[in-house]
């Protein structure tokens, strides 16, 4: 059985609560974890704190801020093994399929992470050799996405990954109050939004239900 595990903070978890897990649930997926950056610190911290809720296991990341495709848990399930990319937009380059680690997604959005790697991962953001050389993005306490890649590229660059379109999920903060992080980002931008969606009547319902 897949695991789940949400990350969010204090603004939406009301969408978390009302929304994304009971479309999840609706799905039958239960095994569903949250994080929430309650004490507001930073979507650094609050990922690596997060890993004490899964010790090291295998585990499907999420963002609080998507809608998921009909197909979610028969696709999240049937590739189970190895790391999956679940979203791209028009900043991933790569193409769909198997793929080297340099075509990888950035789909912190939707992936899946070997909880070894996620270990690995984390322990690495942590030493102060990696805090110096990015210290910039540190300062920012942002650029998750950005980070797994760079350390996935230096460490597993000969490990397969799977970019899996169509995409699982689709990106929605334009229709919940717009970007956390990025005060400035142009809400309605459509380069955020899935490259690779073929659902767009569940744009419409979540559209819809959240302007009642």
């Amino acid at each position: 059985m897949e695991k789940y595990l949400i990350h969010t903070c204090r603004d939406r978890l009301w969408y978390v609560n009302e929304y994304l897990i009971p479309s999840m649930q609706e799905q039958g997926i239960n095994n569903i974890l949250v994080y929430e950056d309650k004490r507001q610190e930073g979507q650094l911290v609050s990922l690596m704190k997060s890993h004490e809720l899964i010790g090291d296991a295998d585990v499907w990341h999420l963002q609080d801020d998507i809608i998921i495709s009909k197909n979610f848990r028969r696709m999240t399930e049937t590739y189970n093994d190895g790391i999956v990319c679940g979203f791209c937009n028009s900043y991933s380059d790569g193409k769909p399929g198997y793929v080297n680690m340099s075509d990888m997604w950035y789909s912190m959005l939707c992936i899946r992470i070997p909880g070894n790697i996620f270990e690995q991962f984390m322990k690495w953001l942590d030493k102060s050799e990696t805090r110096q050389e990015y210290r910039p993005y540190f300062l920012d306490n942002k650029h998750d996405d950005a980070f797994l890649k760079i350390f996935l590229d230096r460490f597993y660059s000969d490990t397969k990954v799977y970019n899996l379109a169509p995409n699982i999920v689709n990106h929605i903060d334009h229709l919940i109050g717009g970007s956390v992080l990025n005060k400035d980002r142009d809400k309605t931008t459509s380069e955020l939004m899935a490259t690779y969606w073929e659902e767009p009547e569940l744009l419409a319902d979540i559209e819809t239900r959240l302007r009642k």
